[in-house]
Order: C-alpha cells, then structure tokens, then sequence
C-alpha cells in the first residue's frame, strides 16, 4: 500500500507542477510571435501538406508537423500546433517530474525548484518546431525504462526517429545499456541481444523510409545531404566554440550575412559540380557568437556542466545505478559534447540534453552529499542563481561579457566546493545504493 500511495502522491504533484508551469509559461508568451523562428515556415509547410517545401534536414522530421496536420482540419493550423505544443509541454513536465519524485526519490520542494528556470519557461516559445513535442516523447520513453518495460520504450524510440535527428543518440545509448545488461546478467542475454538487434532495425528501417519519402528535398546548398551533415561538423564547431564563421556563395544575402566576406576562393570543381557552392572562405570573426554560446553554455542549466565534469571526475558515484539511469546519463553527455557540432540553435543544442540537469545531476548530488546537506543546498542553489542570472542581468543592463564572467566565477565556486568537500565514512556506500 505505501508504495500506491506514494505513486499517489507523485503523480499528484507532478500535475500540480505541470498545469502550474503551463499556465505560466502561456501567460508569458505570444503566440503570434512562436513563428518568427526562420525554421517554423518549414514546419508549417509540412503541416499544411506542402512537405516538397521544407528544406532538408528539416524535411525529415516529419511526425510532429503530421500530427499538427491532423487536428489542423478542426482547428487550423495555427491553433493546431498551440494545442499540440502546449499538450507536448505539459505532459514533458508531469513525466519529468514524476519520474524524479517516484523513481529518482528526488524530494518534491528541490525538483520544483529544478523546474521552475527560464530554460523551461523559454521551451514553450517553441511550439512551431519539434522540439518540445521531442523533449515529451524521450521522457516517455526514459519512464518506460525505469519502469523496465523495454519494449513499449522501443516503440517509442521507433517514434522518436520520426521527430529529431538527437534520437539516434538516445538509440545509440540504448544499445550500450543493453550490451551491458546482456554482459553482466547472462540469463538476459537472449532479450538483450534481441533489443540489439531491433533498435538496430529501427534505426536502418527509419533512415530507409525519411530517405524514400524526403530524398528529393534538397538542403540550402543543393549538396549531396550526406556530404551536408558532415560539412556542417566543422562550420559549427568553428562558429559556436571560435566565432568563426565560414562562407559559401549560396549564403549571400541571406540574414547575418550582409556584406562581403573576410576571405574568399573559388570552391573546388568537384564541389562546384555537386552543389550550386561557387565560392567559399571565411565570412568574419565575431567574438560575440563565442561569448553568446559560452553564456548559454553555463547558464541554461545552470552549474550542471560543472556537476557533471565533477561526477566525472569521482567515478565511483556512478556505479551500481539503475539502466534507466545509465541511458539517460549517455544520451544527456552525447548531447551536450555533439550538438554543438551540428547546430546553430543554442538554445536547441541545450534543451536536448535536459536529462543531466533533471535526472543526472540531482540524483547524484543527493548521493554523494548525503550526509552534508549543508554542501548539497549550497550547490543547489549555485545551480539555481546561474541559471536566473541572465534574466536578472537583462533588466539591470549588465553587459554580456561581465555577465559570462559572473558565470565562470559561479561555476568556479561551484567546483571548489564541491572538490574540497571531505566525504564522511561510508559515503561511498551511499553513492553505491539506488
């Protein structure tokens, strides 16, 4: 009975939580606004049945734009992704906090306070993309995990291909839990090996299907689209972590770039004849982009990049915890180190990896710093002053660069507690128990 009633009480809580951020983050956006993103056109584009007009990669992301599609005819389009948007939102916080509440045992005050962050607020101005209804789904399927019901999580991550090219990442990971689980526990290798085995199809059958039904869609250069994903590693890599942007005639006079660039040179004649690239080079050094991802960086969730760096450090803490625990830990690194590599949407590139700033780092906190609730609050609440400090530093004019310096200095003092912290006998054992 205690363990129905505490399901009780969780799921309780996680609705109270979920309507709450709802009807915040409603009342704070305007909805006329949401499509001011250059991607949304595409993703209306596709709702409205003109799929031949979105650009690749986009074009392939096709299972949020189609259910938008569907309730379009009763509600019209705009309306339709609102309602779609907003049930993808709530339904993100209900299972997030659920999951944290009931399984992660993550008391209720400490994962409103995780949940109540700008990051979250500024999630529901993205209801024409995939991206909250993505962040809905790989919750879903992070709850199946821990509730241990692996093939409804394989139905979903089958969805999840559908939705965000990031899922590849979650399949990659389920595919390690699984190799392990078949490792370690050899009357379960026979299930293991046959999840191998049909996330691998899954993936291939996915990649088979988008290519059939959005092969013809071409990507902004007319490039080869294989050729496109990887071209795009060091173009963003550059911009995001140097502030180096690079230059390719078929980006003249399109936003942000308006005039001539820093360094050009005919594109090579194999390229030239692949795309319709007849120049490329460097467009211009702009320090500011570097700054703006670095901020981003340490402050959308907070002084989880440093927690992490610092469980990373104290690898014990890591051991011994549920598989769930594990594929969430994977995908949330995988995220944070590729994305960055592969997309100009800071805000994107951070969102996706939300599973090391709600599951990972605050179980593990609360392991670690067990017998210290002193050490424990006190980073819990760097954690949230980093993450408030942009919105307060918007209203008070601070320049951006003071602001970046004012999160290092969080981050730094977030380390230094947290590495001059001396555990107290048996912590280990603490860190090794669910």
């Amino acid at each position: 009975m205690d363990y129905k009633k505490s399901m009780k009480n969780a799921l309780l809580k996680s609705l109270l939580l979920a309507l709450f951020m709802t009807a915040v983050s409603f009342s704070c956006h305007n909805p006329a606004g949401m499509k001011d993103r250059s991607d949304a056109v595409y993703y209306v584009n596709m709702a409205e049945g003109h799929s031949g007009k979105a650009l690749f990669p986009y074009s392939k992301r096709v299972l949020y734009p189609w259910i938008v599609g569907r309730f379009s005819a009763l509600l019209g389009v705009e309306r339709s992704f609102l309602f779609t948007g907003t049930l993808a939102y709530s339904i993100f916080i209900f299972i997030t906090m659920f999951i944290m509440g009931y399984y992660l045992k993550v008391p209720f005050v400490i994962g409103a306070g995780l949940f109540v962050m700008p990051w979250l607020f500024n999630l529901y101005g993205l209801l024409y993309v995939p991206t909250v209804f993505f962040l809905s789904l790989s919750s879903l399927y992070f709850l199946l995990l821990y509730s241990e019901k692996y093939i409804a999580s394989l139905a979903v991550l089958a969805l999840l291909l559908f939705t965000r090219d990031e899922s590849i990442l979650i399949a990659f990971g389920f595919i390690l839990i699984m190799t392990w689980r078949a490792v370690k526990y050899k009357d379960k290798r026979l299930f293991s090996y046959a999840a191998i085995a049909v996330t691998a199809f899954l993936v291939i059958a996915s990649a088979c299907v988008l290519g059939y039904k959005t092969g013809h869609n071409r990507n902004l250069h007319y490039l080869p689209n294989v050729l496109y994903l990887i071209f795009k590693i060091p173009f963003y890599g550059l911009r995001n972590f140097f502030g180096i942007k690079l230059w390719v005639s078929s980006y003249q006079n399109l936003p942000g770039y308006v005039h001539a660039p820093l360094l050009a040179f005919n594109a090579p004649h194999w390229l030239e004849s692949l795309s319709r690239i007849g120049s490329l080079g460097i467009y211009e050094f702009d320090p500011s982009v570097s700054r703006d991802f670095f901020l981003v960086l340490l402050s959308t969730f907070g002084t989880t990049p440093t927690i992490i760096f610092y469980i990373l450090k104290k690898r014990y803490i890591i051991r011994n915890m549920p598989l769930s625990f594990y594929a969430a830990f994977i995908y949330g690194i995988l995220a944070l180190f590729i994305m960055p590599f592969v997309s100009a949407s800071l805000f994107s590139i951070y969102a996706t990896s939300w599973p090391l700033c709600l599951f990972v780092a605050p179980v593990l906190l609360n392991r670690l710093f067990k017998e210290d609730k002193k050490t424990f609050f006190t980073a819990l609440a760097l954690f949230i002053i980093s993450g408030w400090l942009p919105v307060s530093a918007y209203y008070i004019n601070v320049p951006p660069g003071a602001l970046l310096v004012a999160e290092i200095a969080l981050h730094v003092y977030t380390w230094l507690i947290l590495s001059k912290h001396i555990q107290p006998a048996g912590a280990r054992l603490y860190a090794y128990t669910i």
